[in-house]
């Protein structure tokens, strides 16, 4: 009693699904910068169109538990998107349990159904807008020195110091908060550390510096910055803002931001009209050569620097997972083979494979998934945690377990082929099986700057294509 739920969602049409992340001790999340596709074939469904939902209680080591379903018809939203907001019916009890009659919450998403003609223009259209801004990226580049007069955004840094809060809003009239900051420049992004119950804070000797690159950003060349309060259990927004990066280009400008409140929703506990400011010191630095020739020759000196960092330590990054299969799983009450999926964590949320039907080998073809890992946050272990379960209505169960390092993955992707350690017997099992398989799949551990690096190469070699 008391304990707030660890929830998931699942989205199926039939032909396979897809898993949120897990969201952790809470009654209400929004799962932020998570979207999902599933494939639609009437042929292969009979026409069924319908989008079933269950949201699902993760419970680690013990079994899912199965908190509720909705189901809606996916053909109002041809070709435009549609708010959805569904009224989750309980679960059906099991014999001798006591059946539940009212609803279980709801769950809130948007939805757009495309069709083959309309997903291949939409992509079209996306990759026409993107040549078009690389070449005019392109042009400015190659424009005479004293043609350029006016100032352009480049590939550079963004370099942050000097920041601090104001008048942070107290929680429930009395309680203050525990502010860190989060600041992107479209992609990668650095946080602050955390302030502890405070509603002014100078940020005493933190700076940051984050890369920016207008290819990837189409252009955009604003900062933002949102502002967050530290809670067990999952944080809180507390307001954003952003400013535009230009001003600052080879010079430090001060910065003082009002910012925005978050939608208030009935859970918030910080509702208030002011949700303070936010101060800070920028500048923006071209990178050094940007817009020389490519015959030029690069700066040997700072190829020298990079050749020579080569001790390998925990850093914020990426892991990448990819190729992922599973060997050997044992069948269940003698013969019956298992709908296993794989989660995979590095204790700052976690992902999931879609679910195999009835196998003990399985591919998960196409699937790659990638999970945030932050050194700081966890305090520098840097342990993958892999988890293969069996997928059953009304309580999944787990098939086994295993670790792997990411450390040796550092900027090389490596194959990895681990032996699942089974589940412990719950009370009352006098053993479990010894041998329950085993999982595949490659393992890459990118550092932001390896990533920065990764993605240039690769829009180099489509530009010579």
């Amino acid at each position: 009693e008391g304990n707030k739920c660890y929830p998931y969602l699942d989205f199926s049409l039939g032909l396979g699904g897809k898993q949120t992340t897990v969201a952790k001790s809470t009654v209400n999340c929004d799962f932020v910068n998570e979207s999902y596709e599933l494939l639609y074939d009437p042929d292969k469904i009979k026409g069924n169109g319908v989008l079933e939902i269950e949201i699902w209680n993760y419970n680690k080591g013990k079994g899912h538990n199965l908190i509720g379903n909705a189901a809606i018809e996916i053909l109002p939203a041809l070709r435009q998107s549609i708010p959805v907001e569904l009224v989750l019916q309980p679960k059906k009890a099991r014999q001798g349990e006591f059946q539940l009659t009212k609803p279980v919450g709801k769950v809130l998403f948007k939805m757009i159904y495309i069709d083959d003609v309309q997903y291949t223009q939409r992509y079209e259209k996306e990759e026409q807008d993107k040549l078009k801004q690389e070449e005019v990226i392109k042009q400015r580049q190659l424009m005479p020195k004293k043609q350029i007069e006016i100032p352009q955004l480049v590939k550079g840094k963004v370099k942050i110091n000097e920041i601090a809060v104001r008048s942070m809003p107290e929680m429930d009239g009395v309680n203050k908060c525990f502010p860190y900051l989060d600041f992107t420049a479209g992609f990668g992004g650095k946080q602050t550390l955390r302030a502890k119950t405070t509603v002014n804070y100078d940020y005493t000797d933190e700076h940051y510096e984050l890369n920016y690159d207008p290819i990837r950003t189409r252009g955009r060349g604003e900062l933002e910055v949102e502002v967050w309060n530290y809670r067990e259990g999952g944080n809180h927004l507390i307001g954003n803002t952003v400013v535009e990066i230009l001003p600052a280009f080879n010079k430090e400008i001060q910065v003082e931001l009002k910012l925005e409140a978050k939608t208030n929703k009935k859970s918030d506990n910080l509702q208030n009209a002011n949700e303070g400011k936010v101060l800070f010191k920028m500048a923006f630095v071209p990178d050094p050569g940007y817009n020389k020739k490519f015959t030029e020759e690069p700066e040997k000196k700072l190829v020298i620097l990079k050749q020579e960092v080569k001790v390998q330590q925990y850093v914020k990054g990426i892991v990448q997972i990819s190729e992922i299969g599973v060997r050997g799983l044992p069948e269940i009450d003698s013969g019956n083979k298992l709908y296993a999926y794989i989660d995979f964590s590095l204790r700052m949320g976690g992902k999931q494979t879609s679910v195999a039907k009835k196998t003990i080998n399985y591919d998960y073809e196409d699937e790659q998934y990638q999970l945030l890992y932050d050194p700081a946050k966890i305090k520098g272990k840097g342990e993958l945690e892999i988890e293969v379960w069996n997928y059953k209505k009304g309580g999944n169960s787990l098939i086994g377990n295993a670790i792997v390092e990411i450390l040796p993955a550092l900027n090389q992707q490596i194959q990895c082929e681990l032996k699942l350690q089974p589940r412990k017997p719950k009370k009352g099992e006098t053993e479990t099986l010894k041998d329950v398989g085993k999982v595949v799949f490659k393992m890459i551990y990118i550092d932001d700057e390896a990533q920065t690096k990764r993605y240039e190469e690769e829009e180099n070699k489509q530009k010579r294509k």
